[in-house]
């Protein structure tokens, strides 16, 4: 069975999970598909361009009850629940470098930003953390 595609049209802000594909509107003609092997596949299932970003980007996950607190530390997009609820997906700034995020769970953010700023946002994100009581896991 292949991947279905998400409802249309996706709503500015809100991502939406199906079959394991996050499916991320960036603008109204262009969608981030978040996943594994199982994201081309169902990028393939629509009438799309593709273009791979998989090296293009750096992913990491803020895990916990104070991710919120943690992302206020270097970034300002608003992450409180009425604003950014599960599901909710945002551009913007995130450690003074364009990136995107997306509420995954309850007290889970992913943020992405460009590959070759990854190894800038683990810095970033590890000293944030270790004024909070936390660090990173690998």
């Amino acid at each position: 069975m292949g991947s279905r595609s998400p409802p249309h049209p996706l709503k500015p802000g809100v991502a939406e999970r199906i079959e394991g594909t996050w499916w991320c509107p960036v603008t109204p003609d262009r969608t981030l598909l978040l996943g594994g092997p199982q994201a081309r596949a169902a990028a393939q299932s629509t009438d799309t361009k593709i273009v791979d970003l998989t090296s293009g980007l750096a992913a990491l996950a803020l895990i916990g009850p104070m991710a919120n607190e943690l992302l206020a530390r270097f970034c300002a997009i608003d992450v409180r629940p009425q604003t950014t609820p599960v599901k909710g997906f945002r551009p913007g700034s995130v450690a003074r470098t364009p990136g995107y995020l997306l509420r995954t769970r309850e007290q889970e953010l992913l943020i992405l930003v460009g590959a070759a700023l990854g190894s800038y946002l683990w810095e970033v994100v590890a000293d944030a953390a270790e004024h909070l009581g936390g660090g990173p896991v690998a």
